[in-house]
């Protein structure tokens, strides 16, 4: 058997047990805004280490990339003074994939090393380019367009760049295996929105829906597996697990939208859904089990006044990036399973 089906089948197995565990209570640290008022987290890696991107919001678009070491975030240095960074993963060694922008609008792929940035480059004749994230080989993903009518999915591996995936796309994820999955949004669109998985060979696929035109996908595992979402039959949008070809409806937490944006090798999966009444809540999502909202899990002492929006990545160790609101302000923040 395949060493990567054998991981995929043992992954399984661990999402089957947890459907039948108790979930762990989760404590909260809490990695500020940058004094911004707003940030969100992106990416974590095996350390617990994350990053992200923190904006005033209002009418300026100003952004800053941080990462976390210990203590509070810090700000990622941009290509020049005047660009502002905006951070989407990192991998084990602590390096961060993002973009730079100027204040001319052009985006460009960077790679952080030590805090220095490296511009990555851009396809020919293309306008922009932004980094979407790394495997512990150093190979990052992303894209690089020509306006909102040409989209390319981008390699960048040993210094060079190379385009991958269908036509109008993203690149979304990559695994050390060279596995990379993306989104597809067709010209004219007529909202349709395709995801689809790259072998490490080149082969191409596309990944099914559960209903209708839309399939979006966000991370894949050191086995292959991929999260996302997609049209549900009954309208709306439900997480989704697919292991190979088999896609897997992981549902929500009651309302019209939940979404899968993070997965780990042993089961673990997280996202966002909707209540309800309409409110998006960071979710817990478990093959054959029910979602759990994560509020629900936090530590009453280090989660007071806070309430978790969304839940991006999550580790080995079982440790999660999410975004949380407090006192008016949305914050970056690492959940810790409690013994």
């Amino acid at each position: 058997m395949n060493p990567l089906h054998r991981r995929a089948l043992g992954a399984g197995a661990c999402l089957l047990a947890l459907a039948s565990q108790a979930a762990p209570t989760y404590r909260l640290t809490d990695h500020g805004d940058l004094g911004s008022g707003s940030a969100s987290a992106a990416g974590l890696n095996a350390q617990g280490e994350l990053v992200g991107t923190a904006s005033p919001g209002g009418g300026l678009a100003v952004y800053t990339g941080f990462r976390t070491g210990s203590g509070q975030a810090k700000a990622l240095k941009p290509l020049t003074p005047a660009d502002y960074s905006r951070a989407f993963a990192l991998n084990d060694q602590g390096w961060v994939v993002g973009d730079s922008r100027g204040a001319d609008g052009w985006a460009h792929a960077v790679l952080w090393k030590k805090g220095k940035p490296l511009d990555l480059g851009k396809l020919p004749a293309m306008w922009n380019s932004i980094a979407l994230a790394i495997n512990n080989h150093g190979d990052v993903v992303g894209y690089s367009d020509h306006g909102a009518r040409f989209s390319y999915g981008v390699l960048w591996r040993k210094g060079q760049i190379s385009a991958i995936g269908p036509s109008q796309t993203t690149a979304n994820g990559i695994n050390d295996a060279g596995e990379v999955i993306g989104n597809q949004r067709p010209y004219p669109s007529a909202g349709v929105l395709n995801c689809w998985r790259m072998a490490a060979d080149g082969t191409l696929s596309f990944l099914p829906k559960l209903s209708g035109t839309v399939c979006g996908v966000s991370a894949i595992n050191q086995a292959g597996e991929v999260v996302g979402y997609s049209a549900a039959p009954g309208g709306g949008f439900h997480a989704v697990l697919y292991r190979g070809d088999v896609l897997t409806d992981l549902g929500g937490l009651g309302g019209t939208t939940a979404v899968a944006m993070g997965l780990n090798d042993l089961g673990g999966i997280v996202g966002q859904a909707s209540l309800p009444d309409g409110r998006a809540h960071a979710a817990l999502f478990v093959e054959g089990g029910t979602a759990v909202d994560l509020n629900t899990l936090l530590d009453p002492v280090s989660g007071a006044g806070y309430e978790l929006i969304e839940a991006r990545r999550i580790n080995a160790s079982g440790q999660i990036a999410a975004t949380a609101s407090k006192d008016g302000t949305t914050r970056a923040v690492l959940l810790t399973p409690m013994p």
